[in-house]
């Protein structure tokens, strides 16, 4: 069975091989295996993708490509134009880091200041309310309409002029009150 198009997610070690197999040799190839198989099915395209970043229990956790990737010849491999042009200098085409070779400057360390009201406003202490207009980064201005729990469970469904209702956790939400 073929597909005219293939995604392959998750291609990070620790998901793609899976931490549980990344000791046995036996299930280490067994994934190196599921994954030929899943490319060998795409009949046009086959996308391969990785996060650099992930957000898991409860904290950002940074992500290495899946060693399965270097298996690949560069030849068969094309990356898109938008990852080219936001692709950092040290980087190979494939989008898989290498080592830095020439050393950083002191200006990418400048001290930046962000101005006070551009704060969220979701730190200890602060308490929202059913009825507070909030402003969120991504889905732009809401309405709380109830909120559950409290302290680091405490959730608030926010009703969005553009984005509908939305479920967030306040400590990770990023909110502002509006005035």
């Amino acid at each position: 069975m073929e597909f005219r198009n293939v995604f392959i997610v998750g291609m990070e070690e620790g998901l793609f091989p899976s931490f549980m197999v990344s000791e046995s040799m036996q299930g280490l190839e067994e994934e190196r295996r599921l994954f030929y198989v899943a490319i060998t099915r795409a009949e046009t395209h086959c996308f391969l993708s990785y996060a650099r970043t992930r957000f898991r229990y409860g904290r950002t956790e940074f992500a290495n490509p899946s060693r399965f990737l270097h298996d690949i010849d560069t030849r068969f491999l094309q990356t898109p134009q938008e990852a080219k042009k936001n692709r950092h200098a040290d980087e190979i085409p494939t989008g898989i880091r290498r080592e830095r070779t020439e050393p950083v400057s002191r200006e990418s360390f400048r001290k930046t200041t962000v101005p006070y009201n551009a704060s969220p406003t979701n730190r200890p202490g602060i308490n929202f309310k059913t009825g507070q207009t909030v402003e969120h980064a991504r889905f732009g201005i809401g309405e709380i309409l109830n909120i559950e729990g409290e302290g680091e469970n405490a959730k608030a469904s926010i009703l969005f002029k553009n984005a509908g209702n939305k479920q967030l956790l306040l400590r990770f939400a990023g909110l502002r009150v509006v005035e």
